[in-house]
């Protein structure tokens, strides 16, 4: 009986000195392909997010990651952060703001809270929220976190909110820091979002040569498709601004026909708008005020696209077919709907 009671004590005793390095954090690491990786996470990098699993130590590269939870935080972060991927922002910022950031053991999970806050903030203020103070915690966090996993959606957000502002100068800036990126759908998003800040700013020649790269891609996933149909939009609007509109509108047409309307509507949205950028450089103001209405009528998912046709038909309705009722209309609409829009802005007191 001796025996039995003292090996019962050894076999507990050797369990106490080995369980501290056997155990794991349960942290959970989740892709975009929904495999799971289980384990502990000891790093995390602008480029890639390390787990230790059972099977070994895993690299993660950023672009292939959906979101990571951790066994030890709290549940507000993990509601949080599910609201904000799902794009309840109101709900992600009430769930986050109950969080003690400075009660987090791990640096890794006050890291998740503290940018799901920001970016939850931003987002919030992309939908007509307080786009300033999305900024500035954003901008507080890359401050913190330099090296941080959400580094590249940080930015990328920043130079949303830039775009929000009417900055389209330090939209570039932030723009172009998401194209360091490794990843090559990073890199060709970039150059479109790039490309579409210089045109703001009329520098057409720069932003072909963004359009450009894109389509050069070699590139053939369904995403890198799709972008390239937006590039090829984007530089039938700068043939308008180089002063080849019929370049243009030949392009535009292409695009129409071999992308169906159906799935495809911010695309049509920002075509149409293209097609009549086009016709106002070819001196046709009445085409190209119902190019502006396909988007206003039958297009208008995409809020900047929205706007920018709002904002022409306002002026094309009043200046063009003096129809001082339909100017009002669209006037109306654009500063009621997008009072904060670049293209509000620009209409003035008109």
């Amino acid at each position: 009986m001796r025996r039995i009671v003292w090996m019962s004590v050894g076999a507990l005793w050797a369990l106490t000195l080995v369980a501290p390095a056997s155990a794991q954090r349960n942290d959970r690491l989740t892709t975009k392909s929904n495999r799971t990786y289980s384990g502990e996470v000891t790093s995390v990098a602008r480029n890639e997010v390390t787990v230790e699993t059972r099977a070994g130590e895993r690299k993660i590269a950023v672009n292939e990651i959906a979101k990571i939870s951790f066994g030890d935080e709290p549940r507000e972060l993990r509601l949080g952060r599910d609201s904000a991927l799902r794009a309840a922002y109101d709900r992600a910022l009430e769930d986050l703001s109950k969080i003690n950031i400075d009660a987090l053991s791990r640096d890794v999970v006050k890291q998740d809270a503290l940018f799901y806050l920001a970016w939850a903030q931003a987002k919030q203020g992309l939908e007509g929220g307080d786009k300033a103070k999305g900024a500035r915690m954003l901008q507080q966090f890359l401050e913190t976190y330099p090296e941080s996993y959400h580094y590249y959606e940080a930015v990328r957000t920043l130079g949303d909110l830039a775009v929000a502002f009417g900055r389209h100068d330090v939209a570039v800036k932030y723009y172009r820091q998401y194209g360091e990126a490794p990843f090559p759908e990073y890199q060709l998003e970039a150059s479109l979002k790039v490309a579409a800040s210089l045109r703001v700013q009329g520098e057409w020649q720069q932003a072909m040569a963004e359009y450009e790269k894109v389509l050069a891609s070699s590139l053939d996933s369904p995403e890198v498709v799709k972008q390239k149909q937006f590039a090829r939009v984007g530089k039938a609007a700068c043939l308008a601004g180089l002063g080849k509109p019929d370049e243009g509108v030949a392009l535009i047409r292409q695009v129409l026909r071999e992308n169906p309307a159906e799935g495809n509507r911010i695309l049509y949205a920002r075509a149409y708008n293209a097609l009549g950028d086009c016709h106002r450089a070819l001196k046709q103001p009445k085409q190209a005020l119902l190019d502006y209405l396909h988007t206003d009528l039958l297009y208008p998912d995409d809020p900047d696209a929205h706007a920018e046709a709002l904002y022409h038909l306002a002026k094309l309705w009043r200046e063009a077919v003096k129809n001082s009722e339909r100017a009002l209309q669209a006037t109306t609409l654009l500063r009621n709907r997008y009072a904060g829009t670049r293209w509000a802005k620009q209409l003035g007191g008109s």
